[in-house]
């Protein structure tokens, strides 16, 4: 049986975690362990998570003294200390239906694959599901220039890979690694059922446009080394094709 260890970084959210970690522990696959990392908040949530982790002892609980500013290093500090085969990420205002781990864990098992997502629940900031993201099963380095369809909550990977290739430390560094990786052959796919819920902030970064349009570039430019005319087209491709999503 493979163990799944479970990646949440967490700050100021104590009004989302507990749900988080229920449906961790509601999951139908128990061989699993949860790193929950603090970003230092200054609200209740390291309390919350230490109430957890001391009712169930699969939850470990890790505490930053200074506020890293963004879920890069929390999740590779979680990352470095995983023990499972496989790895999880889970952010702190997600949620997860009760078979995400089963199901996900032997369709990447059936098939081979290194990394894979699933089809996603959109709920606003109330829990209320307002959509769905149903991407296409096979994702190939091409296909991920376009869109990024991998919701980072619905996110499993093979742990050897998480650990030899941790995010990078910029913008949307999600979509930047698993564009390294898929650039360097890691085989990927999408779950075809709804098995994440993913809560959109309207105070999120990526929804707006403009501001994230330096990050773009630089996963263009500099991580992928990109000519300037290619980094300028993927650019504005993919700001495009999002536009026209959310439009949807």
């Amino acid at each position: 049986m493979s163990l799944v260890s479970i990646v949440m970084p967490a700050f100021n959210c104590e009004s989302t975690l507990g749900e988080a970690i229920e449906s961790v522990r509601r999951q139908s696959f128990e061989d699993w362990e949860l790193i929950v990392v603090d970003d230092a908040s200054v609200d209740s949530t390291l309390v919350l998570a230490k109430e957890f982790a001391a009712k169930d002892k699969r939850i470990t609980v890790l505490s930053n003294a200074v506020n890293s500013g963004g879920a890069v290093e929390p999740r590779n500090k979680a990352i470095a200390l995983a023990t499972g085969d496989f790895i999880a990420l889970l952010d702190a205002d997600d949620i997860w239906g009760e078979n995400k781990l089963e199901k996900q864990l032997a369709y990447m098992q059936s098939t081979q694959l290194d990394l894979s997502g699933t089809w996603v629940e959109v709920c606003d900031e109330q829990g209320c599901v307002i959509g769905k993201r149903c991407p296409p099963e096979q994702v190939t380095f091409s296909s991920l220039l376009k869109r990024n369809v991998f919701a980072c909550s619905s996110v499993m990977c093979v742990a050897e890979l998480l650990k030899k290739n941790p995010f990078p430390n910029l913008g949307h560094e999600d979509y930047a690694l698993w564009l390294l990786l898929l650039r360097d052959n890691a085989q990927a796919g999408i779950l075809q059922e709804s098995l994440t819920y993913y809560r959109k902030r309207r105070d999120s970064l990526s929804a707006n446009k403009l501001k994230v349009v330096p990050f773009f570039w630089h996963i263009y430019r500099q991580q992928l080394k990109f000519s300037v005319f290619f980094s300028v087209f993927f650019t504005c491709r993919y700001l495009l094709l999002a536009a026209v999503r959310d439009l949807k």
